[in-house]
C-alpha cells in the first residue's frame, strides 16, 4: 500500500509504503496509525482512494470522519 500527497503542481509525493498480506481495515488502520504517530497534530482532511470500504474504516478509526471522501478518478474510469 502506498500513501502520499499531491502538491499544487499535481505531483504525487509518496511518504508511506506498507507491505501486507491483504487489504483489511486493520491493515489500513496500521498504516494510518503510523502516520499519526509521526505528527499527532496532522489531520486527514481529504481521503482520495478507490471505493474500498476498508480504507475508509481504517482512516476513520485513527482520524475520525474525513472532511471529504473522494474516489480516485482512475478507478472511476476503470469501472465505467
Amino acid at each position: 500500500m502506498v500513501c502520499g500527497t499531491t502538491d499544487q503542481d499535481r505531483v504525487f509525493h509518496p511518504f508511506v509504503l506498507a507491505i501486507c498480506k491483504g487489504e483489511t481495515s486493520e491493515d489500513f488502520q496500521f498504516m494510518f496509525e503510523a502516520l499519526h504517530k509521526e505528527d499527532v497534530q496532522w489531520k486527514l482532511s481529504i481521503l482520495c482512494a478507490d471505493a474500498c470500504e476498508a480504507i475508509t474504516k481504517g482512516s476513520r478509526a485513527i482520524f475520525g470522519e474525513p472532511s471529504v471522501r473522494i474516489i480516485c478518478y482512475f478507478h472511476v474510469l476503470q469501472n465505467f
